[in-house]
């Protein structure tokens, strides 16, 4: 395990990701599955981590900023972008309209994608260090899908022997982000976690 605050911490974690696959990162929210979005295997991996099948995994992508938008999703109005502006970064899940893309990176026939622009340095350093978008994925306890580990110890003791490393920060939190729903008519918070939506 290594500390996010450790000297180039987000410079190892971004050559582990390229070269190993998954690692556990620390977030503004829960911690996080992560792998490089090209890494089809890894994808596959996280699945089996997470017990579903690919074709039905709901990951996210996160980004630096939104200058991926138009890769991942369906263009959007200027009104929806302006909204997207004014709460990003932060702890917010949007559920966008998936682009032609999105089924061909995980092997699905979903209609939407969710993008996440987080709030918290180290992951926007790891990004930066990798210089392409992740897949993440929330990190539960093996026992209980529904608990969130918020101690290093916890995330060792479940998930050291399947992924490549584990970053672990003193300052987490288990708090969920907002998921607001783009991909209809008007946004739709349709969970409400720690961020704040102003419409």
């Amino acid at each position: 395990m290594i500390a996010s605050s450790d000297n180039n911490a987000d410079y190892t974690a971004a050559q582990i990701i390229r070269k190993q696959g998954i690692c556990i990162l620390p977030t503004d929210t829960v911690y996080a599955f992560a792998c490089a979005l090209s890494d089809k295997k890894a994808i596959e991996k996280m699945a089996q981590l997470k017990g579903v099948r690919l074709d039905n995994a709901r990951f996210s992508i996160v980004c630096n900023d939104l200058s991926h938008l138009a890769t991942f999703t369906k263009p959007i109005s200027t009104p929806y972008y302006r909204a997207l502006k004014r709460h990003t970064p932060g702890m917010f899940t949007f559920l966008l309209e998936a682009s032609s893309l999105v089924p061909k990176l995980f092997t699905s026939r979903r209609t939407t994608i969710g993008l996440r622009v987080p709030d918290h340095d180290f992951l926007q350093r790891v990004l930066t260090q990798l210089g392409e978008p992740l897949v993440v994925s929330s990190v539960h306890r093996k026992a209980n899908a529904e608990e969130y580990p918020l101690e290093a110890i916890d995330l060792e003791e479940d998930w050291s022997n399947d992924v490549a490393e584990i970053f672990f920060e003193d300052t987490s939190k288990v708090v969920l982000s907002t998921v607001v729903d783009f991909s209809g008519l008007n946004p739709t918070v349709v969970r409400q976690g720690a961020g704040e939506w102003n419409p």
